[in-house]
């Protein structure tokens, strides 16, 4: 059967939610529960060391119940040799009342599961080699004679692989922050990263010259709201590379994609429209195939918890898949020089902001390592 994990001895005197990541700063998988809206009773109510919360990735199939094995969840993204971090979120207390952080109290803890072969009931692969060697007697082979007029082998057909994108002293790397208000938590942990650990990984790209860093790598705060519009920012030289990252969370007038009621961007926005049409425009006349890229972070401004701003993630989501108003050319589903990271942790560490950057860089062609 699959991995299977099991959580005993929770203890909750309330109802709690419950979710799975792989780093303590996000993003955590809900893992849905029994009760309404997906919680897990207190542990008043389901004594959790005899009647624990199983997980399986179900990779082979788990046995069904009464086989043995029951498992509450499967967690397609669990495998071995990986360290998870569990969040167990209160549904009735809140950090702190009186200074207004109404968000869930919450405890994080982390489990490592180790490789498949430290399960002897799981893994039993054995490997032995046999090894016969023969030498085979050499065929004479005739001598080749140059043909008259003989007609080349023809080049191969197929589509060329895409090298890997180089960081130069003329990449201009923009980043871009959505100053409307909604996230303002997140601006200081992004500057603290752009000074500090951004810098240490590319400043050799920049011939270890600060000042050339500062010039190529920047942070600008704009209160339009219009990230699709920012990822179409041209380079400051045509000869020039640009990787454009807006950080954003919602896009009320601009976009008609914010909280929940906010949802003109269904049918398509004027803006909206217009924006992709720009950025598509751009990345159709860039100076050459690599050389305009462009990532957008959504990110998660939290109320009780849960995204506020889920028409925005529903729009993004759209606009980059293809989906609904968004198909074909109406959208960027064909445009593999821009991506979208969703959920991304509003107001986190400068570490946790370096690994979305660089990661989020990586998979549109960089490969970036050592940071």
């Amino acid at each position: 059967m699959g991995l299977v994990v099991r959580l005993y001895d929770i203890v909750s005197p309330n109802k709690f939610n419950l979710s799975i990541g792989t780093s303590p700063y996000g993003y955590f998988k809900k893992i849905e529960g029994p009760e309404v809206n997906g919680a897990w009773p207190s542990s008043n109510v389901r004594d959790y060391m005899s009647n624990p919360i199983c997980m399986t990735n179900d990779d082979p199939t788990v046995p069904p119940p009464g086989s043995g094995t029951t498992c509450e969840n499967v967690v397609s993204e669990l495998e071995f040799d990986t360290e998870y971090w569990i969040k167990l979120e209160d549904n009735v207390n809140d950090i702190d009342v009186h200074e207004n952080d109404l968000r869930s109290r919450y405890v994080i803890h982390n489990i490592y599961i180790h490789d498949s072969k430290a399960f002897d009931c799981y893994d039993r692969i054995e490997f032995g080699v046999d090894l016969q060697v023969i030498c085979p007697t050499p065929t004479p082979q005739p001598t080749l004679a140059s043909t008259p007029n003989a007609t080349p082998n023809p080049t191969p057909i197929g589509p060329t692989p895409t090298p890997t994108i180089v960081v130069n002293t003329e990449t201009e790397i923009n980043i871009f922050f959505d100053s409307s208000g909604s996230m303002n938590t997140t601006l200081s942990p992004l500057n603290t990263m752009r000074t500090t650990l951004l810098q240490n990984c590319l400043l050799p790209f920049y011939n270890n010259d600060v000042n050339l860093y500062n010039q190529r790598v920047t942070i600008t705060s704009i209160s339009n709201e219009r990230a699709i519009n920012w990822l179409a920012t041209q380079p400051s030289d045509p000869t020039y590379d640009v990787v454009n990252l807006a950080f954003a969370d919602e896009s009320n007038g601009a976009y008609e994609a914010a909280q929940p009621g906010v949802n003109g961007w269904i049918n398509g926005s004027t803006l909206g429209n217009s924006d992709i049409a720009l950025l598509r425009t751009n990345l159709n006349n860039a100076t050459t195939p690599t050389s305009h890229r462009g990532i957008l972070f959504q990110v998660d401004t939290l109320s009780n918890g849960s995204d506020f701003y889920t028409e925005y993630q529903a729009f993004v989501t759209a606009v980059f898949n293809g989906t609904g108003f968004y198909v074909g050319t109406a959208g960027l589903s064909d445009k593999t020089e821009v991506s979208v990271n969703l959920d991304t942790v509003a107001g986190s560490t400068p570490q946790y902001y370096l690994n979305q950057i660089i990661g989020a860089m990586n998979g549109l062609g960089y490969n970036i390592t050592g940071c």
